[in-house]
C-alpha cells in the first residue's frame, strides 16, 4: 500500500486517488482483521491455527470484490507508470 501511496503521489494524482487508497486499506484492514477472527477460532493445536485467510475461504461475493480489487489496483499501477513516464 505504501508503494502504490509513494507512486501515486511521485505524479501528482494523489487528490484524485487519495479516497479510492484509504478504501482500499480499509478492505485490507478488514479481511486481516477476519482472518485473524477466523484463525482465533480454530481450535488450538492444529496446524490450520496460524492459516491465514485465503480466497478458499471467502464465499463468491467476498472472491469476486478480492478479484476486482486486485485487478483494480494493477490498472492503478499501469496508469501511475504510464503517467510517471509522459512527466519525465
Amino acid at each position: 500500500m505504501e508503494n502504490l501511496r509513494a507512486v501515486l503521489s511521485s505524479v501528482d494524482i494523489m487528490n484524485e486517488t487519495d479516497a479510492a487508497l484509504n478504501t482500499f486499506d480499509t478492505i485490507i484492514k478488514s479481511t486481516e482483521a477476519r482472518a485473524e477472527t477466523r484463525t482465533n477460532n480454530i481450535p488450538s493445536g492444529t496446524e490450520a491455527s496460524a492459516r491465514p485467510l485465503q480466497c478458499a475461504d471467502c464465499n463468491d461475493g467476498e472472491r469476486a470484490i478480492i478479484h476486482s480489487f486486485m485487478s483494480l489496483m494493477q490498472h492503478c499501477i499501469e496508469l501511475a507508470e504510464r503517467v510517471g513516464t509522459e512527466k519525465a
